[in-house]
């Protein structure tokens, strides 16, 4: 009986040190978060040395790669592994993989402006899985109603300052689009938000390919693509720190998530020949 006791008290305590690790554990160390912190600071420099570059043909790996930082704080800098990134730098991978894909495919990848009605905004707050795997969700099935596919979409979501303190929520994101779908897939984001004002609708989405095919040729599709993906995310730490608190505000449709899994491990290597070569 004392045996049994001693064993299950043991076993106890195992399972509470067990407990007390993997709660610490689930704050980054400081290693971490600087490893964040630079791949965020290491897109920013990156995007600064490529304008002006217009590319002939679209190799944005190789070019990429020669215009990251090779060095931060005096040290030679290598990316980190995919999982150690920051969400900002990820959305960055994802236009940039949108863009590798645009290049081949009769796809348009179309950056969008989504202002969220106050009726989907307190559905995704009210729903039991996190905001942005709601609109998540919610996009992917209304899109694949509308357009008979489930095009391949990113987007940070992004509350900001306002008055009367509501956050103003929307989606700043990239959607491949073919160009007969546009229309469609407004009509498909209009649904999504229900019953509004006209001078709210008017404004809820916005597509803006003209003005991304304009940049791309006075500054190069690298720059334009990094600039838009870090201007998506420049809200992420104030809607993380006042509305999300623990949330992801950044997000991928599977498909495009994985190739800018793969289109970053190929600018990894390309980056870690180049530093070794100098």
């Amino acid at each position: 009986m004392k045996q049994n006791y001693t064993r299950r008290t043991a076993n106890l305590k195992a399972r509470k040190k067990a407990h007390r690790a993997k709660k610490i554990r689930n704050f980054r160390t400081t290693s971490e978060i600087n490893k964040r912190l630079f791949s965020r600071d290491a897109m920013r420099l990156a995007a600064d040395s490529v304008k002006g570059f217009l590319e002939g043909t679209i190799v944005y790996i190789d070019l990429l790669s020669n215009h990251l930082p090779k060095t931060l704080n005096n040290k030679p800098y290598h990316l980190p592994e995919w999982r150690h990134i920051s969400e900002q730098a990820k959305g960055c991978f994802y236009q940039l993989a949108g863009a590798d894909i645009e290049a081949q495919s009769d796809l348009i990848a179309a950056p969008f402006t989504f202002n969220l009605s106050v009726t989907l905004w307190k559905a995704a707050a009210e729903d039991k899985s996190p905001d942005v795997t709601y609109l998540q969700h919610r996009i992917k099935t209304t899109l694949k109603r509308a357009l008979k596919r489930a095009p391949d979409f990113w987007f940070a979501y992004e509350l900001n300052h306002s008055p009367n303190n509501t956050g103003k929520p929307h989606l700043h994101g990239t959607i491949l689009l073919k160009p007969t779908e546009y229309k469609k897939a407004r009509d498909a984001f209009h649904q999504m938000n229900g019953n509004v004002s006209p001078d709210f609708k008017r404004h809820a989405i916005v597509f803006s390919s003209g003005k991304r095919q304009r940049q791309t040729k006075e500054l190069g599709g690298i720059y334009t693509n990094l600039k838009w993906a870090l201007y998506c995310t420049k809200e992420r730490g104030f809607t993380r720190y006042f509305y999300l608190p623990r949330q992801n505000t950044v997000t991928a449709s599977r498909l495009l998530a994985q190739a800018a899994k793969q289109y970053y491990q190929q600018t990894r290597q390309h980056q870690s020949n180049v530093i070794s070569h100098r």
